[in-house]
């Protein structure tokens, strides 16, 4: 499709029949990125672009699809789930349209209280936005389908995962090889799961923390605390990508302050704010 500054709708759907859907940091990028076949920036307040998305179900996707220029986003994969639901009387007492009602307004109160985060009152002030920070991709990346995006942590060259894994749920759902099982993987994304994704909080490190707390013993705490900041090989969160560059110097210990300096600075909050028992009223204390 050409642009034509005559078009006022522009539908962009993933519904193609059998090619591959791409994810929702994709879309974002199609409303994003300039091209021939896309509108100059300044003609995108003079169309609005509608989106026909299978794997937009969440408040996270519908916000970055209305950030980066999206006028309308259709969920319509997740209407179908909740149809489904409803046969397979998962969801009882409640009919299809009443559904999509609910789960609509869970979207709209989720994306308004993004917006309210982010201190803007209309929806026209937040489509085309872009007031999200980029993790984990190529600046080059960026740059062409991202234009203007903010990025702190980049990644050298992530586009082959980044494939990968947008084509792993269509593999799953339509398998080259039959007499696998019919049930597609839930991922535990959210919830913990033995076969999902890793969380820091998993099994293990509750019932060390819980054991460590009913027994007193330090050496078991000592393993939760090590389950919990040994984070380089499981890469749960961004400070399990850091490491400690050290220059080499060393400090005399003559010139580190001494622990019981250091503590005078620090004061309870009980001597900051002296609750008076016969009259119940906060008087603070001098400070020191």
């Amino acid at each position: 499709m050409r642009w034509r500054p005559a078009y006022t709708i522009v539908i962009l759907s993933d519904q193609r029949g059998g090619s591959r859907s791409c994810t929702d940091s994709e879309s974002a990028g199609h409303c994003r990125r300039p091209s021939p076949s896309r509108p100059p920036r300044h003609a995108k307040r003079s169309a609005d672009w509608w989106w026909n998305r299978a794997t937009a179900r969440e408040v996270h996707h519908c916000a970055l699809l209305l950030g980066y220029g999206a006028g309308v986003v259709n969920p319509y994969l997740a209407f179908e789930t909740l149809d489904d639901m409803i046969r397979q009387r998962q969801l009882v007492g409640v009919a299809h349209e009443q559904a999509v009602i609910h789960y609509i307004h869970a979207l709209n109160k989720g994306i308004l209280k993004v917006m309210s985060k982010m201190g803007i009152s209309t929806l026209q002030g937040y489509c085309g936005a872009q007031i999200f920070e980029a993790v984990g991709l190529e600046r080059a990346f960026i740059d062409q389908y991202f234009t203007g995006t903010a990025s702190r942590i980049a990644r050298r060259r992530p586009r082959r995962r980044r494939r990968r894994g947008a084509a792993a749920p269509r593999a799953r759902a339509f398998p080259t090889r039959g007499g696998g099982s019919p049930d597609l993987d839930n991922g535990g994304e959210y919830q913990w799961r033995r076969d999902g994704e890793y969380h820091l909080f998993n099994p293990e490190t509750v019932f060390k923390l819980q054991h460590a707390t009913r027994s007193d013993q330090y050496s078991v705490f000592k393993d939760y605390t090590r389950l919990v900041d040994d984070q380089n090989t499981r890469h749960a969160t961004l400070r399990g990508l850091f490491e400690l560059a050290p220059d080499g110097r060393s400090i005399p210990i003559d010139e580190v302050e001494p622990v019981e300096r250091i503590m005078k600075r620090f004061r309870d909050r009980r001597d900051v704010l002296r609750i008076d028992q016969p009259g119940g009223a906060r008087k603070r204390s001098p400070s020191p």
